[in-house]
């Protein structure tokens, strides 16, 4: 269903001249938006570009400084909660606000539960109102499990019902997929047709380009506080979307530099998980970047996590020059290797300490004197990295909780980079990070094996697999199934990926 323009009565919420500061921090400067009824409207922007800001403008959270908001023909200077709620809005956000040791239906009347004439719960109609919201969505769930039995999917489906449960007829989305696989976000994109079928108004907040092209009627970009540019589905294409973005073309947005690989930094012989993959083998060599890809279910995702000795169920052997290396996370890491985890929230900081602490977890020895840490070179290594990565706000003494993802993210390289590592595994390094971040990621990448480093990279992300991969390796049923040379297309990856031999530079494993 198209967004319709043209009919005044189809729109479901605008805003008008809408401005916010935080300090002398200009966050959102005049902006004027529209959503339509039974439409997807997609908001973009790098990190602080504002839209989240504006989000929150339109959920209560955040009162604006100037400007209007008009729901339902009646206008607002500044909405609260419980109006905007009562406006028929509802928020879903990246990080659940629901509550994991209660069941699907507590979950889905928390705040409103429903009692009968008594004043008593009423279960009973609050089951049945639960079981008729999952039909609608065509989903069928386990009503009184537990959240915290639930996969990441089945919980983003709860938070739905939850909004449909009080008869929101505007949802606000923010990074819905940004914890999914693939199939579990096609899952979500065919429940939101559904919704915007219904008559729903979505506004969709995404880092993702390609996967608001697959579901977005229409695409507002924010830069620097304002709307740099809005299109509708068919006039807006991935290079349109990065250029009002950042500012510029996105022609040399991987900006590789390529030189011959030196000698072999490290071999993986006959790896394997039961269950995920099995007899995977592959070496990186100097100056070298080698992909890992496949369809979720291939094995790919957990092949970096296994060969650095994370997962226990893992057997196989491990060289690093000519030498067998335990298939242990600290002789691994001690023998020059390092690995950027995929869950970077869980697995890649440690949120309570600050940046320069998490950045030398890994390279105390570099900044100590027999064992004494020395607090001189421990600042000027964390200024180092903080000017050579662009980090902000440039605050080294900041707890790494209050810096951005991209930021982060960016915070786990520098660790890497302080320790010196041979080889640097790389798993999903830029998922749920924005164009700017993933831009400076790239020229690091780049950087890095320019020095010589050899970098295991292991990505969903096609466009970034063929962009950077000096070699693509592809899983397809737990084990390599081809390797693909430089300048192999993402079509070629996907044809590979599901079995399908493509043209030129390809070489079955």
């Amino acid at each position: 269903m198209r967004p319709r323009q043209s009919d005044s009565a189809a729109v479901s919420l605008s805003t008008a001249g809408i401005e916010k500061s935080f300090g002398a921090t200009r966050a959102l400067r005049g902006i004027d938006f529209t959503l339509h009824r039974g439409e997807v409207h997609a908001l973009l922007g790098e990190n602080g570009a504002g839209k989240s800001t504006f989000v929150k403008i339109l959920s209560g959270a955040h009162a604006p400084d100037k400007g209007s908001i008009t729901i339902g023909g009646h206008t607002y200077a500044r909405l609260d909660p419980s109006t905007a709620n009562a406006s028929g809005i509802s928020t879903i956000y990246q990080q659940s606000a629901l509550f994991p040791s209660l069941s699907v239906i507590e979950n889905v009347f928390a705040g409103h539960m429903i009692r009968n004439r008594s004043g008593m719960l009423d279960w009973r109609k609050m089951e049945e109102e639960t079981r008729r919201i999952f039909r609608q969505l065509n989903v069928d769930l386990p009503l009184r499990s537990q959240l915290l039995s639930l996969d990441k999917a089945t919980v983003q489906l709860v938070g739905i019902a939850k909004a449909l449960s009080t008869e929101a007829e505007i949802i606000l989305m923010d990074e819905p997929t940004a914890a999914l696989s693939s199939s579990e976000a096609e899952t979500l994109f065919d429940i939101i047709e559904r919704l915007r079928d219904a008559g729903k108004a979505i506004i969709y907040i995404s880092h993702y380009v390609d996967e608001v092209l697959r579901i977005a009627d229409r695409i507002t970009v924010f830069r620097e506080g304002q709307i740099a540019g809005t299109a509708l589905k068919g006039e807006a294409d991935r290079g349109w979307i990065i250029q009002k973005m950042i500012g510029q073309k996105p022609e040399k947005l991987y900006n590789r530099t390529y030189r011959d690989p030196g000698r072999c930094l490290l071999e993986v012989r006959r790896l394997s998980s039961p269950g995920q993959f099995e007899e995977v083998g592959f070496s990186v060599h100097e100056g070298e970047v080698v992909a890992i890809v496949g369809l979720y279910g291939s094995g790919f995702a957990g092949i970096l996590s296994a060969a650095f000795g994370v997962d226990d169920n893992a057997s196989g052997e491990v060289l690093v020059g000519d030498e067998r290396v335990d298939l242990k996370p600290w002789a691994i890491r001690d023998r020059g290797v390092g690995l950027i985890p995929g869950d970077r929230a869980l697995q890649g900081v440690f949120r309570e300490m600050s940046a320069t602490e998490n950045m030398i977890v890994s390279s105390a020895r570099n900044v100590s004197t027999f064992g004494v840490l020395r607090r001189d070179r421990i600042r000027s290594l964390a200024a180092d990295l903080f000017r050579r990565l662009l980090i902000s706000p440039a605050n080294e003494q900041l707890e790494v909780s209050a810096f951005s993802g991209g930021n982060q993210q960016k915070i786990v390289l520098g660790r890497w980079i302080a320790a010196l590592p041979k080889v640097l595994f790389m798993n999903e390094p830029t998922q749920g990070v924005d164009i700017g971040a993933r831009t400076e990621i790239y020229r690091l990448v780049d950087s890095l094996v320019n020095q010589g480093m050899g970098i295991v990279l292991a990505s969903s992300d096609l466009n970034e697999v063929a962009g950077l991969a000096d070699r693509i390796l592809v899983t397809t049923a737990g084990e390599i199934g081809a390797e693909l040379e430089r300048g192999a297309s993402v079509n070629d990856i996907v044809h590979a990926s599901n079995g399908f031999a493509v043209s030129d530079g390809l070489s079955r494993a």
